[in-house]
């Protein structure tokens, strides 16, 4: 059994939104711990991984980015279609895919960014071949960059398309015991599927057997706005 919870603590309000001063995110996962995930130390997150003292230097929360996107080319070319019709959407901007993947900043940049801001992030794999069509974000890929980058990443997240049967369940297994990953993200509207669907418990026996945590996409999706039909992204999935 375990328990997930999230702060976030801000001076500023929603009328006001550029007086917020720097946030706090505290991610505090209490487990029973396995084998198969040393991250775990008796039944809770080691006081480094949580750790958010404010730092000596600047006096300000340290940030704790739980679900980070992975946007250099590698990362883009999962949603990279999308990713075309959000930029003219959201910034008036007309853009090709290959100018998007040539313009994308490295993860080395990533990693400055972070560590300039004095956070730490949890960066996330995704697999949504079946529906979604565009080459996966890798479980390896992930879990490389967090090997490469421990002072920034934490740890990171699978991903595994619930449609694959028998090979999601083999590598969700994967991504706990030999990636060493926290646990699993799932975006369902791109997934196309619903966490509820019988057919899909085997995916989520498995998860409680590792004792891995997963993360269920919700609400709204960035993807699809602006598109016709939401660009075929249905929210029911939510």
């Amino acid at each position: 059994p375990f328990a997930i919870a999230f702060f976030i603590l801000s001076s500023g309000t929603p009328l006001a939104p550029g007086s917020c001063a720097p946030y706090l995110v505290a991610f505090l996962i209490i487990s029973s711990g396995t084998p198969e995930a040393p991250w775990r130390t008796k039944g809770i997150l080691t006081a480094d991984f949580i750790s958010f003292n404010l730092s000596k230097e600047e006096k300000r929360p340290r940030i704790i980015d739980v679900h980070g996107h992975v946007i250099d080319s590698e990362g883009l070319k999962t949603i990279i279609h999308y990713r075309v019709q959000l930029n003219k959407y959201l910034y008036n901007k007309e853009t090709t895919p290959e100018q998007l993947l040539r313009e994308a900043p490295t993860v080395e940049e990533m990693v400055e960014d972070f560590r300039k801001n004095n956070m730490v992030g949890m960066p996330v794999a995704w697999d949504a071949e079946t529906h979604l069509g565009g080459p996966k974000t890798s479980n390896d890929y992930i879990a490389g960059i967090v090997k490469k980058y421990p002072d920034v990443f934490l740890t990171g997240w699978g991903s595994v398309d619930p449609w694959k049967g028998k090979l999601a369940l083999q590598e969700a297994e994967r991504c706990i015991k030999e990636l060493k990953l926290i646990g699993l993200k799932f975006q369902q509207p791109t997934q196309e599927f619903h966490v509820n669907d019988p057919q899909f418990y085997p995916l989520w026996d498995l998860c409680q057997d590792l004792g891995a945590v997963i993360q269920l996409h919700t609400g709204y999706s960035g993807l699809g706005t602006g598109l016709p039909g939401g660009g075929g992204i249905k929210l029911r999935y939510t």
